[in-house]
């Protein structure tokens, strides 16, 4: 009977072994083959780098942008997004990097931050993400380079010129995440069309003369911005063609950029003195 007893204890202990090693690989397995991070973990640890950066902290974004390489390495989480997205969203991790360690300007630590959130917006944010927000603004840039090319003033080369370069940083801006979401065809055309217009503009500036090719470039940039964007071409109308030819817009958009700096300062300010209020105990 004892032996019979014993023979079920070792039986019993041999099933629990058994069952717990499993339990254990199981376990481990999944913790093996298990992301690192999710697209959203990927978003919120973008977006509080942004915030950092804005904030002027660079010890604490250098230390946050390691830990998002870290995460962003994940060959799980890099099977979201197009493969040509995730090359930029390297490229612009090292240039963040290279500007922390080498100096780099608070505007420039905090642009490329702000590259890297919308990048990594792009991987869970759908229809809804955050680049595609970047459409009125260029298609704004579409119809003041129009304006400027066809103003009546000797430096209207120059003026057009400086919208396209300004447009070319919003393109910038965009790239990485545009890459994640849109085939890479799509998004190198805009980029193809921006320099292509530039060069035209540079040498119209040198020679003084108005090229009708400049025109249809200005055109077909409109076209491929709506297909980059995925809405019908000429979807949106021409600005030019409702905004009053006086002065009021001009003075609209200033009026407008003060109230955004303005707003912006304040809630720096604010932010400053909470944080000093916190940390001093006052």
């Amino acid at each position: 009977m004892r032996r019979q007893g014993l023979g079920w204890i070792m039986w019993t202990a041999i099933m629990v072994a058994a069952i717990t090693g499993v339990t254990i690989f199981t376990s481990a397995e999944s913790r093996a083959t298990a992301p690192a991070a999710s697209p959203d973990q990927l978003s919120e640890a973008a977006q509080a780098l942004y915030r950092s950066a804005a904030e002027g902290n660079r010890q604490l974004v250098y230390q946050q942008v390691q830990r998002l390489r870290q995460k962003a390495a994940d060959p799980q989480l890099r099977a979201v997004g197009q493969a040509e997205g995730w090359q930029e969203v390297d490229n612009v991790l090292s240039e963040l990097t290279t500007r922390l360690q080498g100096r780099g300007s608070v505007y420039e630590v905090r642009l490329a931050s702000a590259r890297l959130s919308l990048a990594f917006d792009a991987l869970s944010g759908g229809a809804e993400a955050a680049w595609r927000s970047y459409y009125p603004v260029i298609r704004d840039d579409i119809s003041r380079l129009n304006k400027a090319w066809h103003r009546q003033t000797e430096d209207y080369a120059t003026a057009a010129l400086a919208v396209a370069r300004g447009m070319r940083e919003h393109y910038r801006m965009i790239e990485a995440a545009a890459l994640l979401q849109q085939q890479s065809g799509q998004v190198h055309a805009l980029e193809m069309s921006l320099h292509y217009i530039t060069s035209q503009l540079e040498q119209a500036e040198r020679d003084q003369r108005r090229y009708t090719s400049v025109s249809r470039s200005i055109h077909a940039l409109s076209d491929t911005v709506d297909r980059l964007f995925e809405r019908p071409v000429d979807s949106v109308p021409d600005p030019v063609i409702f905004i009053d030819r006086g002065k009021m817009p001009l003075r609209f958009i200033f009026l407008l950029g003060v109230l955004i700096v303005a707003v912006l300062l304040y809630a720096g300010w604010q932010r400053y003195i909470y944080d000093r209020n916190r940390y001093t105990g006052s």
